[in-house]
């Protein structure tokens, strides 16, 4: 890929301030402009912000020089990484308009060199509940299945689950983006790894990180801005009162994004978060897929009509049917039904290899769609 003036010095400066944009934009502030600001480096004159170590302006002087700049360009072509930069025509122009846009978004996989058309954002807590993974991957196909790019933070949890349903989709090259707290090159060490493996055959990672840099605590919470700022909209899955996707959603209102939310029970600590931003007027309620494009003014491609489930033997009817009003336990069914402890067991035995209920823990049962 061959990089113009202007992105090699936005390249210069996402190094010099790396996770670290309004740092640069500051001294862009104090010495007219980055160019002038890197000419000034260059000459030993460049104004620094206040604190500013001399290790930290010796590296900023290293970094300036072509020599370095062109050491930097030929790794990431080595290691199949595009530097989109703020110059870029592929730049998300949400992004480009925020308080504080990266100055360069690293991105490998096969998405890297494509613009990101109709992005919208799916998140919400690592720590979700059954009910969470089945909608945020439910929500995460519906919207590749109608042209969207689902963007996410692949933390496991709903938006590992939001990257994973938009790959469902058959009919979108660009179904999903992982925006990563971390370098593109980094490898990750849980279970969303083989996820990320996925993205990168049909998506993209991002991250404004140099590409090795490992996550901190400190990273994620930047990087929720650049999901927000890539994004049409922000869906919400779950979230716990003090749950960090709540950094995301600030970022999202800061920005003028409209913020989407699963409403969800009173009783589940999950759910604190989403029925709070409810009632507080942060967040519109999504009451199914059809609901949220409808939302995004976008046409459903396929009606999604409910399955017509088959199931002869009246005992197995009854104990789908009370399911189907909510997930049950064991007890409860045994209560409802009047059945003997052997002829629950035996029937939900039944509906689980047909395929049509789950057992959850602590022996909870729900259908499985």
């Amino acid at each position: 890929m061959r990089y113009t003036e202007e992105d090699r010095l936005n390249i210069f400066m996402s190094i010099a301030f790396e996770g670290a944009a309004r740092s640069g934009l500051l001294c862009e502030a104090n010495n007219g402009g980055a160019e002038e600001f890197r000419n000034r480096v260059l000459e030993g004159s460049a104004e620094f912000g206040s604190g500013t170590s001399a290790a930290k302006k010796r590296f900023v002087r290293e970094c300036a020089s072509n020599t370095y700049i062109d050491d930097f360009i030929a790794m990431l072509e080595k290691n199949e990484i595009v530097a989109v930069t703020r110059s870029d025509t592929l730049y998300p122009p949400l992004l480009a308009n925020i308080y504080d846009p990266p100055y360069v978004l690293y991105m490998r996989g096969a998405g890297a060199y494509k613009r990101i058309e109709k992005p919208v954002a799916v998140i919400g807590t690592r720590h979700c509940s059954e009910y969470g993974r089945k909608v945020a991957e439910m929500m995460g196909e519906a919207l590749a299945e109608n042209g969207c790019t689902v963007i996410s933070g692949l933390a496991y949890g709903c938006d590992s689950f939001a990257h994973e349903g938009a790959m469902h989709a058959q009919n979108n090259d660009y179904p999903t983006a992982a925006v990563l707290g971390q370098g593109v090159m980094t490898e990750k060490h849980d279970s969303t790894s083989k996820t990320m493996e996925r993205i990168l055959e049909r998506g993209a990672v991002i991250s404004e990180y140099l590409p090795r840099t490992a996550a901190t605590r400190h990273s994620f919470p930047m990087r929720n801005r650049i999901i927000s700022g890539i994004s049409n909209a922000v869906l919400v899955v779950e979230a716990g009162r003090k749950s960090g996707t709540m950094i995301t959603v600030d970022c999202a209102l800061e920005q003028s994004r409209n913020v989407f939310a699963v409403p969800g029970r009173i009783t589940d600590v999950l759910n604190c978060g989403t029925n709070e931003m409810l009632r507080k007027g942060m967040a519109q309620p999504v009451y199914s897929t059809d609901d949220l494009l409808c939302q995004l003014g976008i046409e459903p491609k396929t009606a999604h009509k409910e399955e017509k489930i088959s199931i002869t033997d009246p005992e197995q009817k009854r104990i789908y049917d009370l399911l189907a009003e909510g997930d049950k336990s064991f007890d409860t069914l045994l209560e409802k039904t009047g059945l003997t402890l052997g002829e629950l067991s035996m029937h939900l035995t039944d509906l689980e290899f047909s395929g049509l209920i789950k057992q959850l823990p602590g022996r909870v049962y729900m259908i499985d769609r």
